[in-house]
């Protein structure tokens, strides 16, 4: 009867153990989904009143739910925001995460205005001679209109072919400061695949429980 109770000890014990390993990391998919938003890679006036999607193939069991409210304030909207998980049992597939099945893990609330957009000289204080700079070479990766003035993060990662994405990338991490495993989520797959190739990136998470700590 000892070693039983003991047994169901243990047991409740690496449950508790489990679900916080998970929720710390649907808290670690909540802040980068805000990032994205704060980056403009998604657009709040296009949205419907609850979207949903996922974190893409790195975090292939991970999506989130988002619904939107307008406040009585211009531009400013209040966000109820649900971190999903669902181990998938296929390969990450777009577009293929069933969100009806999966577990919320996590819920937060947020507030926030539509996103504008990037000037690198403002933003980022840049000096002329750098924006100059990053014009030119954006220019030779296959940018000729870039404007330094009126980035939109968004239109960049929706509109760029892949083999101008891979030359384009990296310029714009490091003025930005991000390493590139930080925008691997919203990475186009093929992009990432040669990113990979390139030894840029890690391999991603396979969708074992083990491995994203499910």
């Amino acid at each position: 009867m000892a070693l039983a109770v003991v047994g169901a000890q243990l047991q409740k014990s690496q449950l508790a153990v489990k679900d916080l390993n998970r929720e710390m990391r649907a808290i670690t998919r909540a802040e980068q989904f805000l990032a994205e938003m704060d980056l403009g890679l998604v657009e709040l006036d296009s949205l419907n009143d609850i979207e949903e999607g996922d974190f893409g193939p790195r975090f292939p069991d991970w999506g989130w739910r988002m619904e939107l409210e307008r406040t009585k304030i211009a531009d400013l909207f209040l966000l109820n925001i649900e971190i999903l998980y669902l181990l998938r049992e296929e390969p990450y597939r777009q577009d293929s995460f069933d969100y009806d099945k999966a577990d919320v893990v996590k819920t937060l609330y947020a507030m926030r205005a539509m996103p504008e957009r990037v000037d690198f000289a403002l933003d980022f204080g840049m000096k002329e001679e750098e924006v100059i700079e990053l014009t030119e070479r954006m220019a030779e990766a296959g940018v000729p209109d870039f404007d330094p003035s009126s980035f939109n993060m968004k239109d960049f990662f929706g509109n760029t072919p892949s083999e101008d994405l891979l030359k384009q990338l990296p310029l714009l991490m490091d003025k930005f400061g991000f390493e590139l495993k930080d925008v691997a989520s919203f990475v186009p797959p093929e992009v990432l695949e040669e990113l990979k190739g390139m030894g840029l990136f890690g391999e991603p998470e396979s969708g074992s429980e083990g491995d994203d700590g499910g």
